[in-house]
């Protein structure tokens, strides 16, 4: 009930920005806003915000070094029904308070030739009713972006994380090898299940030739290695592609390419096999992406893509599991429709349908999902902002019973902005999911959890240079 309730909050509020996006001024306190991702509404004026960096507007084009922090005190009801014998860390099945702080430094330089970005951050939750109260996280990453010659360019990013399980980890993705500059690890204690921690470092290397002025070329490779630490457990990922695009019309592009995946589960303990999974990825389709403006102040932009997936048979040493594994087809897609209201205000439907891998089941998964967003100001200086998604899927070969899943996550936060580089905000967190029993877990991870939050904190923004 609580969850549809928020669902039925963030439906109501679509209908007001209309009306409050209209009252906010561009520029902030000191400063002029800036373009939001380059967009512009209906009449050609930018789309505006003030107070850029505490609202999230992307700055990646300016130079320099920025710290970010986060200090927060948060309510959670964490109510998890697991299989009998099943362990995980007591401390994330209890309903109570707790409360947190989280900083990072970011940095972005651009010459001539070149450009770097990187970050590097840590965190803490405090636990004051258990014996041993701080769960640490850490990440860092750095990325470099340099041109060679004319038509070709080159990308490389390193990353290394280390928290607690992350129900993050669960739903399956694809590597990206063109962002640029790399996207940072937000380290997010709402999304934590376990005090069980795990070190992850992922590698991505990425080239791209201009053939013409409508076809390019592009390979990439990514490796990824998840230790954990709670058992002798590791696993491993790769992920190699080649795409050529060219550009149709100005809203859709013909895509071509074929990638190969593969994952490996190290277990390392007794009559457990080595489980290793591949899957192959056949890229034929049109990319569509389209703004359509329905009046002078309204934008909406739909887009979409298709794609095939091969699985085939997997090799699990032996196990039972062999017998019953056959290789498959999987259609899969992603279908967005974007909407901007007002010059602050934008909501946005996501649809995916994937087939890949997660480092928290043996076995490959299928999913659906459905994301829905809104953000926007109230006011000069409040920022309103909810996200809900749903997604359902299956896990292995459609053999079994017992191995669907679905997963059901929303969040609604407020946020004040007090001066230009401070901010207060409220947030409300809900997420439940369902994992069948026969699903095989890491340990520490639950068959089902429920969980209900707040949090109340402050958010600094402070550009060193």
């Amino acid at each position: 009930m609580i969850f549809v309730r928020a669902l039925i909050v963030a439906a109501l509020a679509c209908a007001w920005p209309i009306t409050v996006g209209a009252q906010t001024t561009e520029g902030g306190s000191g400063g002029s806003a800036a373009p939001q991702g380059g967009d512009s509404d209906g009449d050609g004026a930018p789309l505006t915000r003030p107070f850029r960096g505490l609202f999230g507007l992307a700055d990646s084009g300016r130079t320099g070094v920025a710290l970010i922090g986060d200090l927060f005190g948060a309510y959670d009801e964490n109510v998890a029904a697991t299989l009998p014998g099943r362990a995980f860390d007591p401390r994330y099945q209890q309903s109570g308070w707790y409360s947190g702080a989280t900083s990072q430094v970011q940095w972005n330089w651009h010459g001539e030739r070149a450009a770097v970005n990187g970050w590097a951050g840590g965190g803490t939750n405090y636990y004051p009713d258990f014996e041993d109260p701080f769960v640490p996280s850490y990440s860092a990453g750095i990325g470099f972006d340099r041109p060679i010659g004319q038509r070709n360019g080159f990308r490389v990013g390193q990353t290394f994380q280390y928290s607690p399980y992350s129900l993050s980890g669960f739903f399956p993705g694809v590597p990206g090898f063109d962002d640029s500059p790399l996207p940072p690890i937000a380290l997010d204690p709402t999304s934590d299940v376990s005090g069980n921690t795990i070190a992850r470092y992922s590698t991505s290397v990425g080239f791209t030739r201009q053939l013409s002025r409508s076809a390019t070329l592009s390979a990439g490779y990514a490796y990824l290695q998840s230790d954990y630490q709670a058992f002798d457990r590791s696993y491993k990922s790769q992920h190699g592609s080649v795409m050529f695009t060219r550009r149709l019309t100005r809203h859709a592009n013909l895509r071509l390419g074929y990638a190969y995946r593969s994952a490996t589960n190290e277990v390392g303990l007794p009559g457990e096999p080595r489980l290793t999974n591949e899957m192959q990825d056949i890229q034929a389709g049109i990319d569509y992406n389209r703004s359509i403006a329905l009046s002078m102040t309204r934008r909406t932009r739909v887009s979409f893509s298709t794609g095939t997936s091969y699985l085939g048979r997997t090799d699990l040493s032996g196990s039972e599991l062999d017998e019953r594994r056959r290789s498959r087809f999987y259609v899969t897609g992603t279908a967005e429709l974007a909407h901007e209201m007002g010059r602050t205000w934008q909501t946005g439907l996501v649809y995916r349908r994937a087939a890949g891998f997660s480092e928290l089941a043996f076995e490959p998964i299928v999913s659906d999902s459905l994301t829905a967003s809104l953000s926007g100001l109230l006011a000069r200086r409040i920022e309103f902002s909810a996200q809900a998604s749903a997604t359902t899927g299956h896990v292995g070969d459609f053999v079994r019973e017992n191995d669907d899943y679905t997963s059901y996550r929303a969040t609604a936060q407020l946020r004040r902005a007090i001066t230009r580089h401070l901010a207060a905000r409220v947030a409300y967190v809900y997420y439940q999911h369902d994992i069948g029993n026969q699903v095989r877990l890491p340990l520490g991870f639950p068959q089902a959890l429920e969980r209900n939050g707040v949090q109340f904190g402050i958010n600094v923004w402070l550009p060193i240079r």
